[in-house]
């Protein structure tokens, strides 16, 4: 029972990340209920996992891993609560918008990388995927389209513009939200894969 809240818990935390990067859309109150799930669910994660982020020895990169996603949503969530219109609209400590944009949008963006990597490593429903007998050129066909279609989608939506500060507060996605769902699911699984065929975990 506990298994199956546990990966209710993780589906609906991965939903909400896919919701919120597609913030235009959803509207921004909507886009900011999201974010404040996400803070409150990697939180709480990290509370109950808080003996792994101190384990240096044998885990050394996922530690480095762990510590950098932790730092990249403090930075996520500290600069939208310096632009939100809504939760923390009482909140006006006179810092720049445009530099608290900048910060969100690259720490958003990293986060979602750093979140899906993190997942790739660490989330054992992905065990009983790749226990799934299929044909070995089904299963490479079937990686090969979701790879490619997740780089089409990185650079479609300027994904890696975002890292790089070299966009403003969000570039005009002009696809469908249904579409732009699929592409930011395509990456982040593109990712997720790559990472397990990688043999950063067997």
């Amino acid at each position: 029972m506990m298994k199956k809240y546990a990966r209710f818990f993780y589906l609906t935390a991965i939903l909400c990340l896919i919701l919120s990067m597609n913030y235009k859309k959803i509207g921004e109150f909507v886009h900011e209920i999201l974010g404040l799930i996400i803070v409150i669910f990697a939180l709480t994660h990290a509370f109950f996992r808080r003996k792994n982020l101190a384990k240096f020895n044998r885990k050394f990169f996922r530690s480095i891993l762990n510590l950098t996603l932790l730092f990249t949503l403090c930075a996520t969530f500290v600069s939208a609560v310096f632009l939100s219109e809504y939760i923390f609209a009482f909140v006006d400590f006179g810092f720049g918008s445009d530099g608290a944009k900048n910060i969100h949008m690259f720490a958003t963006h990293l986060l979602f990388l750093l979140a899906s990597i993190h997942i790739g490593l660490n989330l054992k429903i992905l065990a009983n995927l790749e226990s799934i007998k299929f044909n070995k050129f089904v299963k490479f066909a079937l990686f090969l389209a979701l790879l490619s279609f997740g780089i089409y989608s990185f650079v479609d939506l300027h994904f890696y513009e975002y890292l790089f500060f070299k966009v403003g507060f969000g570039l005009e996605n002009k696809n469908s939200l249904i579409l732009s769902i699929c592409e930011y699911l395509a990456i982040f699984g593109a990712i997720i894969f790559a990472v397990r065929v990688l043999s950063f975990k067997r």
